[in-house]
């Protein structure tokens, strides 16, 4: 009797937070996004230097930082404040990562075209 109490208080604190980190499917900057990372090919596409990936990833690495932000009372109110943290680290890396792939798109179209 007293592991199906448990266990049913664990559902629950499990149910309560999943609805509190609860996450929009559909985000109003994804196009944004898309829009920096076309702009850092185009860029690149049209002889721009290697430099120009650093305006698209602080633009992305921006948009990641508000949506953590939004989260973040959300997180420490389940006590996992510190994983918020951590994933501004990784948003600067995906960030520079995304803009340098599509900088290196841009070239190797220019190498095909011109």
């Amino acid at each position: 009797m007293l592991d199906s109490k448990i266990g049913r208080e664990s559902a629950k604190q499990v149910q309560r937070a999943a609805s509190l980190v609860r996450v929009r499917l559909v985000r109003a900057h994804d196009m944004i996004a898309y829009l920096a990372i076309l702009f850092t090919a185009i860029a690149a596409l049209f002889g721009a230097p290697v430099f120009a990936v650093l305006p698209g990833a602080a633009i992305l690495f921006s948009i990641s930082l508000r949506e953590q932000r939004q989260l973040s009372s959300r997180f420490a109110a389940i006590g996992a404040g510190h994983v918020l943290n951590m994933a501004a680290w990784q948003s600067a890396g995906h960030a520079l990562m995304a803009c340098g792939m599509a900088f290196g798109l841009g070239l190797f179209v220019r190498s095909l075209s011109f």
